[in-house]
């Protein structure tokens, strides 16, 4: 396929962490729309290399060489048959290409769903103006300056956060550390799926708003929860913990191992207590039944539909298969 449709926009990182996993779209845009430079002695040293974009021959060579990663299902209903993507949203290099299975699923396919079109300019400018939501707490004047340090950490700017809500702010610091193990946003499966939807002169409608993405996640937070959940959280930047446990989700997903991600739960450290199993039900669970009924409605409107969706929401009893099974639809794994 041609290089220009093919390849995604090879932008800065964003990496999955506990609590955000739907920020990868955001993440990106934030960092390639902030362009003034930090003069050297303000931020770290040890910078990863920003990605650059595959030679032609590159590409021709990670197409030839292509495999079927993450999780797909075959859904089947009133004599046609749609498709479910477990996506995830960054990657390696070579993730990028799309496995042969993928590819004859999606043209076979009318339509491609996505929880948000990460390419739309308007669902970008979404984006943004909803991470500006005022907080309902007033945040520390010693939690603001550590936020600032991490931004400087991770070689940015941190003017990028003016105006941003502080837990907007703290996962996009967390995103951007997964550059150091070379895990981009540019790599991940939604940017991956819509250059070649594009490719294919497919339509792209999104399931979700950018609004309803960022309401999951800001749940209420007094200045005291919010200022634990900061230094919470770049404490486990820092140690390195985030990364393994975002290396763990990413290898489980790449070698479709479903059963490891059923047990998202036993190892995540992310449902410790109630508040936290709480907002993982805000992220997944609560979001599910309105994703499967949008599903089933582009089906039941004669479409046949390839639809991406983070890993997650594919476990547990409201994971989407077997929503999409109690439904109607016969749910046949495909790998």
């Amino acid at each position: 396929m041609p290089h220009a449709e093919a390849q995604p926009r090879l932008t800065p990182q964003t990496r999955l962490r506990r609590r955000t996993a739907q920020l990868a779209t955001l993440a990106a845009l934030l960092l390639t729309t902030f362009t003034t430079p930090l003069a050297a002695r303000e931020i770290a040293t040890d910078c990863p290399a920003f990605p650059r974009s595959p030679t032609r021959e590159e590409v021709q060579i990670g197409q030839a060489n292509s495999r079927d990663r993450g999780l797909l299902w075959k859904l089947e209903r009133d004599g046609r048959a749609s498709w479910l993507f477990a996506s995830i949203h960054l990657g390696e290099a070579d993730w990028i290409y799309l496995g042969p299975t993928i590819r004859r699923a999606m043209r076979a396919s009318d339509v491609v769903l996505m929880e948000l079109d990460p390419a739309d300019p308007a669902t970008q400018v979404r984006l943004q103006q909803a991470s500006k939501r005022k907080p309902e707490f007033k945040l520390d004047a010693d939690v603001a300056e550590k936020l600032a340090d991490a931004w400087r950490e991770q070689c940015t700017d941190p003017r990028i956060a003016a105006g941003l809500h502080p837990l907007i702010q703290l996962i996009t610091i967390t995103v951007l550390d997964a550059r150091r193990a070379g895990l981009e946003a540019s790599y991940g499966q939604e940017t991956a799926v819509a250059g070649v939807a594009r490719f294919y002169k497919l339509p792209l409608v999104a399931l979700e708003t950018p609004e309803a993405q960022i309401d999951a996640l800001l749940p209420p937070m007094t200045a005291a929860q919010a200022r634990a959940f900061i230094l919470d959280g770049l404490a486990r930047n820092a140690s390195g913990e985030e990364a393994a446990q975002t290396r763990r989700l990413l290898r489980a997903w790449a070698d479709g191992n479903l059963d490891e991600l059923e047990r998202y739960g036993e190892w995540c450290d992310c449902m410790r207590d109630e508040a936290e199993r709480a907002q993982m039900r805000r992220l997944l669970d609560d979001r599910n039944p309105p994703l499967a009924d949008s599903i089933a409605a582009h089906h039941a409107a004669g479409e046949r539909a390839f639809a991406v969706v983070g890993g997650l929401h594919m476990v547990g009893p409201l994971g989407l298969p077997r929503l999409l099974e109690a439904r109607g639809f016969t749910v046949e794994r495909v790998f």
